[in-house]
């Protein structure tokens, strides 16, 4: 169960290609060799809202927390993360040149007797490995068609409290 979440100022996206980023930590996953290729999960949360030290807008930060669960000494945690914080770490060496940058990363262990996990991913990839089909190796990090929920994306101030067939299409009141 390794989950890698990056929370990410607004003002990288003009810096930096997130979805280049999380393949970077995906990958430097893999290459430890300590987590189970199904568990490992990279999720970028941009963050649109934030102050960082005086509040100059110039600033720029990626947080990253890795949870996982027990298990590993601490001498085999802290290789992982120090190979992991350096290959990111040079991944956004261009970042750290341009802006004001701060970039952190810690480790969380889950205590197994308070987490709960749902996954077929293990054995699909098990089954895929044994019929010789190879697994999906990273997620697209290119263009992608726009989604319904774009328009309110890119315009919050669009939605409105009541909804109905002329405000959001696709959406009725329930009754």
């Amino acid at each position: 169960m390794p989950h890698f979440t990056l929370e990410y100022s607004a003002n990288l996206d003009q810096h930096v290609d997130m979805g280049a980023v999380v393949e970077v930590v995906r990958k430097a996953a893999v290459e430890t060799g300590i987590f189970p290729l199904g568990g490992i999960r990279v999720r970028a949360i941009r963050c649109e809202h934030y102050a960082i030290a005086d509040g100059g807008a110039h600033f720029g930060f990626l947080d990253m927390v890795l949870r996982l669960g027990e298990g590993r000494d601490l001498a085999t945690r802290k290789k992982a993360g120090e190979d992991i914080f350096r290959l990111l770490s040079d991944h956004l060496d261009p970042v750290f040149a341009a802006i004001k940058f701060a970039l952190s990363f810690d480790m969380q262990i889950n205590d197994k007797e308070t987490s709960w996990k749902r996954n077929n991913i293990h054995e699909a990839l098990k089954a895929e490995a044994a019929h010789g089909k190879p697994s999906f190796q990273g997620a697209p990090t290119g263009p992608r068609n726009a989604r319904p929920d774009d328009r309110l994306r890119a315009n919050p101030e669009s939605r409105d409290s009541g909804f109905g067939p002329s405000d959001h299409r696709g959406m009725t009141k329930s009754t």
